[in-house]
């Protein structure tokens, strides 16, 4: 995990440059300004080497609100970004993000393991690759109308997330987004997503969507299509049965309108205690 940390940072450092640098501080945080467009980032405070790969951030700080503007030099600047990894492994507990703020950028909660309470703001329109990866205490995410996209790996490994709303203008949601997230059991996707990434939401339970994007969102050989409860159909008709999510566990009932039932359908579905073939199916893959 440290090595991986260690990787994650040099990366971030490398493709986001002066976001990840380090800033002025005002108030509790730290900020990259922008003189020309008076807007502000706020970045990471210090994420100094203590032993074997360790690092400090925001050291000392638990509660977190961020303004919408900040004063500096006799001048007003609006905060519109959370920068790159800006509070990656500090101990922050929870964070309210103003209207003001459009974009968080990657990593910019990487690992906060005590992190419980995230409030993001109506104008948050992008949430960047692995923003909230690792944050294992967060227990609600409500993503707002505002966002139309979630990056890669956004919230993998976020192992006691139990409820997620995503707004009715996500578009894409990036590959392992949701993935491993073992006590999220339900998540509803909006029809107005039209990308799921490979494995978003793999291991989640029961995902309910009928809209028209590509792609195996539940690992193994779940594909896109019309989804009720662990079962994936090829359209909402239910006539042709493509997949049964690996998440799957007990019984399983195919209904009656299922005619044809697809290649490797139950593939690693490895926690079914029973299947019932409704009477029409007539092809087994």
């Amino acid at each position: 995990m440290r090595k991986k940390l260690l990787t994650f940072l040099c990366a971030i450092a490398a493709s986001i440059g002066p976001i990840f640098a380090n800033g002025t501080k005002i108030g509790d945080l730290n900020y990259v300004l922008d003189d020309e467009e008076q807007t502000a980032f706020v970045t990471w405070q210090e994420l100094y080497y203590l032993d074997d790969y360790n690092w400090d951030n925001y050291s000392g700080l638990t509660d977190v609100v961020i303004p919408s503007t900040i004063e500096y030099n006799n001048k007003s600047y609006t905060v519109v970004g959370i920068g790159g990894a800006a509070f990656a492994t500090s101990k922050i507990k929870s964070v309210i993000i103003p209207n003001t703020v459009t974009i968080i950028e990657n990593g910019a909660f990487y690992d906060c393991y005590a992190l419980t309470s995230v409030t993001i703001g109506n104008s948050v329109t992008s949430i960047g690759d692995e923003a909230f990866n690792g944050c294992s205490s967060l227990t609600s995410v409500t993503i707002g109308n505002s966002v139309t996209s979630i990056g890669n790996s956004a919230f993998y490994a976020c192992s006691r997330l139990t409820s997620v709303t995503i707004g009715n203008s996500v578009t894409s949601i990036g590959d392992y987004a949701f993935a491993d997230c073992s006590s999220l059991t339900s998540v509803t996707i909006p029809n107005s997503v039209t990308s799921i990434g490979n494995n978003a939401f793999r291991g989640v339970n029961n995902i309910i969507y009928s809209g028209t994007a590509t792609g195996s969102p539940w690992g193994a050989k779940c594909v896109n299509g019309y989804v009720d409860g662990y079962l994936v159909y090829s359209d909402d008709t239910k006539t042709t049965l493509l997949g049964c999510s690996a998440a799957a566990t007990g019984e399983i009932v195919i209904p009656n309108s299922v005619t044809s039932i697809g290649y490797e359908a139950f593939y690693a579905c490895s926690r079914l205690t029973s299947v019932t073939i409704g009477n029409s199916v007539t092809s087994i893959g």
